[in-house]
């Protein structure tokens, strides 16, 4: 097993009383697996129930479709069927001569689309923040192609992943699912108004961890890095994985 530096001292109770946490990303969640391993120094041991948020929710998505919940008898669209809807859309629009590249747009209309969905905002709320849209602003352009993609989505029979999340909550509410006593939550910065939405509908108690206690023990000196996208993540990686093999040779 590969080491960690992860102090799990923290949350080994809470673990033992088969609480549940929820970590802010799957790296986490991993790190915290290991740690917990190697803190108890057996071959075997039940598995925690530590969860990445995506995971979780995922979980709680297959539950309701095993139990036949009617709302949730929709597939969810992935990311790549979501970026050919758009890409379709924008090459079928009236601006499409005019549009140079068709995929890096797509992707940014829907971005807006899960930023709009995770914030709980509506097309009426874009429209009041810029009340003078007029036709060929890019406010106007996206708000027409998003009318288009939601009928598309509709007669297709799927929903997004920001919906099916609205749905888990009506869940929650309705108590088809059952709430957990408490939630620990990892290593989370700022959490969407809809994932802190379902949080609270899914638990009687939430314990929001602050950042310091998901740093490591020792001497070790963490530094945190954000980018832009999946290849300038890999090409930090390697340029920090050039440095500390010239430091250690």
């Amino acid at each position: 097993m590969v080491d960690t530096y992860f102090n799990i001292t923290t949350y080994l109770s809470a673990i033992q009383n088969g609480e549940l946490l929820i970590t802010a990303n799957n790296r986490l969640r991993n790190h915290m697996l290991r740690a917990y391993g190697q803190q108890l120094h057996d071959s075997v041991w039940n598995s925690p129930r530590i969860y990445s948020l995506s995971q979780w929710i995922d979980l709680n998505w297959s539950l309701l479709q095993r139990r036949a919940y009617e709302p949730c008898a929709k597939p969810i669209i992935n990311n790549l069927q979501r970026q050919s809807l758009w890409e379709r859309i924008i090459g079928e629009s009236s601006l499409a001569a005019a549009l140079l590249q068709a995929e890096p747009l797509a992707q940014a209309a829907d971005s807006a689309l899960r930023n709009l969905e995770l914030w709980q905002l509506t097309e009426d709320d874009v429209r009041n923040a810029e009340p003078l849209l007029n036709t060929l602003s890019n406010s106007q352009c996206w708000l027409t192609w998003l009318g288009e993609f939601r009928a598309r989505l509709a007669a297709q029979g799927f929903i997004t992943q920001e919906r099916a999340i609205a749905l888990l909550v009506d869940a929650f509410t309705q108590q088809h699912l059952t709430p957990e006593p408490i939630i620990h939550l990892i290593g989370f910065d700022d959490i969407p108004p809809l994932h802190q939405d379902l949080i609270n509908h899914a638990c009687h108690h939430l314990n929001n961890v602050t950042n310091e206690h998901t740093h490591s023990s020792g001497n070790h000196v963490f530094q945190r890095t954000e980018v832009n996208n999946t290849e300038q993540e890999i090409r930090s990686a390697a340029l920090w994985s050039k440095n500390q093999l010239a430091q250690n040779p």
